[in-house]
């Protein structure tokens, strides 16, 4: 996923509820234990964590502009050579071990009790990266129809060729021509990356059918904060950390309706806040 613009925050930190009041709950000289590092470091390192005085969002601030961890090939900086790999082995995990087995049966479960029928629906994927949530989806769902977007060349290109998955490269944020045309839009630990989720998630309403559905995965900042600073929630790529307030603020500010909210731990011990929402007279 592709930042925007970086702008100097710690001048001006506005919480998603609107507070400017917030407390210093982390910082870092050196990246986190287990954090991977994108970019040689050219001055002095800082990354400092900011909790909300009013509803516990938290908020990164960096010394470094922070669209230098996604310049060139977020997927080529990340996995390297062995992006197949990856995808094989997330793929290839036992059930009860695998994130994105349980993601599945999540949305799946939802899913089925939400649509009054049994049509195949189609489904948009933003922020799509290894594609290993639509894969999954397309096994026990093989005549939906599935998108993936990402603005990554490398990763769309996987999504295409390697997954078989129909994929656009693209920010989300400039697309523009598959309006009103989806059941079901997700974003599986996206948001966070962004300095404007709200726009990015309000951006939804324009793709989403009357009466569709609108899946977001974030990490839980509010449980992560307990075990302390070296949680992969707080990592430098994250500009954001949700809690339950926040996370419903988010969706009531980008027009949704949160349908259903839960904080959960994933089999890999990520805190996660996971959220089903629709517009606001959908149904």
């Amino acid at each position: 996923m592709l930042l925007e613009s970086f702008s100097d925050m710690k001048k001006n930190l506005t919480c998603i509820c609107g507070s400017c009041d917030f407390s210093l709950k982390f910082s870092y000289d050196k990246p986190a234990k287990g954090d991977k590092f994108f970019f040689p470091i050219e001055n002095n390192y800082l990354h400092e964590i900011y909790e909300c005085a009013r509803c516990g969002h938290f908020l990164a601030w960096n010394s470094f502009d922070n669209t230098v961890l996604y310049d060139g090939q977020y997927a080529q900086t990340t996995y390297g050579d062995k992006l197949k790999a990856t995808f094989d082995n997330i793929i290839n995990l036992p059930h009860e071990s695998s994130d994105n087995a349980a993601r599945v049966d999540n949305i799946l479960q939802y899913v089925d009790g939400y649509f009054p029928d049994n049509s195949p629906k189609s489904v948009m994927d933003v922020g799509s990266g290894l594609c290993v949530f639509l894969y999954q989806m397309r096994k026990l769902r093989p005549d939906w129809q599935y998108l993936a977007v990402d603005p990554d060349p490398v990763q769309s290109t996987h999504a295409r060729d390697i997954v078989g998955i129909d994929a656009v490269q693209a920010d989300f944020m400039e697309l523009d021509n598959h309006n009103n045309c989806y059941d079901f839009i997700s974003f599986n630990k996206v948001l966070e990356h962004v300095f404007d989720p709200v726009s990015m998630l309000a951006k939804a309403k324009g793709y989403l059918k009357k009466g569709g559905l609108v899946y977001v995965e974030l990490p839980d900042g509010s449980e992560a904060a307990k075990e302390g600073a070296d949680r992969q929630e707080f990592y430098v790529e994250h500009l954001s950390a949700f809690s339950m307030p926040s996370i419903t603020i988010l969706a009531e500010r980008a027009g949704f309706v949160p349908l259903s909210i839960e904080r959960i731990r994933d089999p890999s011990r990520k805190y996660t806040l996971r959220a089903f929402m629709n517009m606001e007279g959908a149904r």
